[in-house]
């Protein structure tokens, strides 16, 4: 995960270990989350992953995903 930004700047940042200017990615937005069941003895009984995409409109283009 990059939370956000675009992978590739924060992926070359990460591997040079150098300063380097990220920026929002616009490509793709969604949201991740997890839902946990718990048990009566508060133990995970199920987890379930889920992901949603957004679409949006980014300024200066026709993309809309």
């Amino acid at each position: 995960s990059v939370i956000g930004l675009r992978p590739a700047e924060v992926i070359k940042k990460f591997m040079t270990r150098r300063p380097h200017s990220t920026q929002s990615a616009r490509e793709n937005p969604g949201i991740c989350a997890v839902v946990i069941k718990l048990g009566e003895d508060r133990k995970a009984e199920s987890i379930e992953r889920l992901r949603y995409s957004v679409g949006i409109a980014v300024e200066g283009t026709d993309y809309e995903p």
